[in-house]
């Protein structure tokens, strides 16, 4: 139904942008990988969008290329991942990295997204096999991130709550990484590094 949404960037959040079209705000989930990609607050954004329909709620998911998209749907077709699990998984690998995983059948790496366990990755390495060649072919040079609006700290913690961590482990675990990587590192791969070690 929805292809794309063209328009100003309203809010960008680890979680979620807004994004206003002709009047009209657009709620969209993202993972941290299309987070990364946004511009500032107030230009000019491009989403590749995804509708989700549930019994009791529509919820649109946005990516920045066509590769992120086409793997949010390969994923929410396995059998036992959501949504939720597949923008997890995104949140903490980028697509380059999940097809790497698939193509070596390495469930371990899979498995350090919140809500994966071993049987649902192994599932996902043994049904995204023969698909993730079409998806590699999609995969572009991914450009750096833009720096968030507010203190990337803050941001990174809260990207980590938003996918299921206590704020305290998360606060912990981002603290340890940005004094290994410094204070200029990027909040999306302070929030991946992060994501191995939270507890």
């Amino acid at each position: 139904m929805f292809h794309h949404l063209s328009g100003r960037l309203v809010l960008a959040e680890p979680s979620h942008a807004v994004i206003e079209c002709g009047g009209v705000g657009y709620l969209v989930r993202t993972p941290l990988t299309t987070f990364d990609k946004l511009p500032p607050p107030g230009e000019e954004c491009v989403l590749l969008t995804h509708l989700h329909v549930r019994e009791d709620a529509m919820e649109l998911f946005g990516f920045a290329e066509e590769a992120g998209r086409a793997m949010f749907r390969r994923l929410i077709a396995v059998s036992g991942v959501g949504p939720s699990v597949a923008v997890a998984l995104m949140s903490g690998n980028t697509v380059a990295d999940i097809v790497a995983a698939v193509k070596r059948g390495d469930a371990k790496l899979l498995m350090r997204a919140k809500g994966v366990g071993k049987k649902t990755a192994e599932r996902i390495v043994l049904e995204l096999k023969g698909a993730v060649e079409t998806i590699e072919a999609l995969v572009t040079t991914e450009a750096g991130p833009v720096s968030a609006a507010t203190a990337p700290e803050a941001t990174a913690v809260q990207a980590l709550v938003t996918l299921g961590y206590s704020e305290d482990a998360a606060a912990e675990a981002i603290r340890e990484v940005f004094e290994e990587l410094g204070p200029d590192a990027a909040v999306g791969d302070v929030i991946r590094e992060a994501l191995g070690r939270v507890r």
